[in-house]
């Protein structure tokens, strides 16, 4: 089954990594963890959960990356 974002190359997760270590606005910071955590195998509702943010908003990021 596909998930909602696709699979990151290791060269693009490790930008995205860096990106985020170095950015101080929680926002943005969320975003970016919502395209990690279905990368490594996590579902919308787990990755929601654990992010505290409404399911919809995780298909929201993913649509838009």
């Amino acid at each position: 089954m596909e998930g909602i974002v696709p699979k990151l190359d290791g060269r693009a997760k490790k930008r995205l990594i860096e990106q985020m270590r170095a950015c101080r606005e929680a926002a943005l910071r969320t975003r970016g963890l919502i395209i990690l955590n279905p990368d490594d195998g996590l579902s919308p509702a787990e990755t929601a959960r654990r992010l505290k943010v409404a399911r919809p908003t995780v298909y929201r990021v993913a649509a838009r990356f």
